[in-house]
């Protein structure tokens, strides 16, 4: 070791060899220090790190490690009374990426330490579409890069030895790891539920019901839309049961693989023969022209991307186009529904549904609009079903779940005098069947108006007399759980449910 705070340590790979640094911190001269000759495309860097919940930590950030090129900062983590954060720069973004662990409370995995002073290991995670912060293998933060981390340049590297203890810097594979059908499973109500995490929630909500269980994808949301520059790096997430009480979270169904990939938008699951249909729709990072696409699946839990796409054409509005919705007629053909803008005679646009239709699923062809919303609202993540002879059109605007009624699958569509699902704050819900022949929304509940993401929020629909609808708790999911202070005793059994 060295004099002075810099420990000296190796970190070594296959393809990196690093001798550490030696200096005073914080003016050591980092451009004449020992350096990385280069990193590879993927990597991860491994710290053993102390850290005191006793000692005072200051209030300001201070580095306790970093990579720097031509004097500038790669990678850095720093250290302060609540978190440690990790802060990554690429070639082509001014701003770097922030992932942050908490030191206590707030991941939904307890405290990482609860000794006086004691030990853990960081793992930052780097593949070029996909970053991670691990902390003693549990999964703390992420977020989606664009642009290069300096691999072709040389780095100087520095760390504090009160802080980290030992390192180690390895090439890795570009692809991550398969990961188990059931990843966890939780017994409880999924009514105002979230994923763990300090900065998670649940985004556009897609339910499903299949062969006796009810799937839930959902948008996996991490900073209220912020992730990737503010583009969201949203990915399709799902959780199901089969009874609404015990449930199973699965791997993600369709996630982020590549840079182009801004965000994978909401869309909607369509079977046939055998095969399951996930349609969605990219938002491009570099904000050109929506992709529309599907990934298939055979069991609906493993999805495999088919790298088919196609884009909106005039006069519909490509650039957002999103939120695919797929159905099929009683002839036999496949129409999808697609949240967009066409542009009107006065030269603006107008908020629509597009309207595709297929004869295999896979080639589309476009129509004239299936819904006009005049005005600049987009009618966004709809909603297509049938109950006892009305037809529902749900769709959602400025998040406001709305919906439609009519006696013929295309139209003319009925708005009723109180148009909303639920409430104002019930944010895109959707539906789907389960068991006795009931309809399910789900939508989700911000903790601000403003916000994007919060808690999966599940309501059953109840059809009135006159075909408008109402919604109602999900009779399962009240004995763990009473949304709204609403006692089960006042709300109908299954059975007596459909005895109304």
């Amino acid at each position: 070791m060295e004099d002075g705070p810099w420990e000296r340590v190796h970190m070594q790979s296959e393809s990196l060899a690093l001798d550490g640094i030696r200096g005073t911190y914080p003016d050591t001269d980092l451009e004449n220090s020992d350096t990385l000759a280069g990193m590879p495309e993927s990597w991860c860097l491994a710290l053993r790190i102390r850290h005191s919940v006793r000692d005072p930590v200051p209030d300001s950030p201070e580095a306790v490690f970093t990579l720097k090129s031509n004097a500038r900062e790669c990678l850095s983590l720093t250290d302060t009374v609540d978190s440690l954060a990790c802060r990554i720069c690429t070639d082509d973004m001014e701003q770097p990426i922030c992932l942050v662990m908490p030191w206590k409370d707030g991941t939904g995995m307890g405290s990482i330490f609860s000794n006086d002073c004691t030990e853990c290991v960081i793992n930052v995670t780097y593949r070029p579409y996909h970053v991670t912060l691990h902390a003693g293998g549990v999964l703390m933060d992420e977020d989606w890069p664009l642009g290069d981390f300096c691999k072709k340049t040389a780095m100087a590297v520095a760390f504090h030895d009160s802080v980290v203890l030992s390192a180690n810097l390895a090439g890795i594979s570009e692809k991550a790891e398969r990961e188990p059908d059931v990843i966890e499973r939780f017994t409880g109500p999924a009514d105002n539920w979230r994923p763990n995490g300090h900065n998670t929630g649940v985004g556009d909500c897609m339910p499903w019901f299949h062969e006796g269980r009810f799937h839930l994808f959902y948008l996996f949301d991490r900073r209220g839309h912020k992730s990737k520059y503010g583009l969201g790096a949203h990915q399709w997430a799902h959780i199901s049961s089969t009874d609404l009480k015990t449930w199973e979270i699965h791997p993600m169904a369709i996630a982020i693989d590549s840079q182009w990939e801004g965000s994978i938008c909401t869309g909607s699951v369509f079977s046939d023969k055998g095969i399951h249909y996930a349609f969605y729709a990219v938002r491009m990072s570099d904000g050109s022209a929506a992709k529309l696409s599907c990934a298939t699946s055979t069991d609906g839990i493993r999805f495999t991307k088919t790298h088919r796409y196609f884009t909106l054409k005039a006069p519909y509005e490509p650039a957002s186009a999103r939120d695919p919705f797929v159905f099929k007629d009683e002839s036999g053909v496949f129409h999808m529904l697609v949240t967009t803008s066409i542009a009107n005679e006065r030269g603006e646009y107008d908020g629509c549904l597009a309207h595709l239709v297929s004869s295999d699923l896979m080639e589309w062809g476009q129509k004239e609009p299936y819904l006009i919303e005049a005005g600049d609202s987009q009618p966004e993540c709809c909603d297509l079903f049938e109950m006892n002879g009305w037809h529902y059109l749900i769709y959602s605007l400025y998040g406001t779940g709305r919906y439609r009624m009519s006696h013929s699958l295309f139209g003319p569509w009925v708005k009723p005098e109180n148009d909303i699902i639920d409430r104002v704050r019930y944010r895109v819900p959707k539906t789907a069947t389960f068991t006795g022949g009931r309809r399910l929304a789900v939508g989700f509940v911000t903790a601000t108006p403003e916000a994007y993401a919060g808690k999966a929020v599940f309501r059953e629909l109840v059809q009135g007399e006159d075909g408008t609808l109402t919604t109602r708790p999900v009779y399962e999911m009240l004995p763990q759980h009473q949304p709204n202070g609403i006692s089960k005793e006042n709300v109908p059994t299954p059975s007596e449910q459909q005895a109304e």
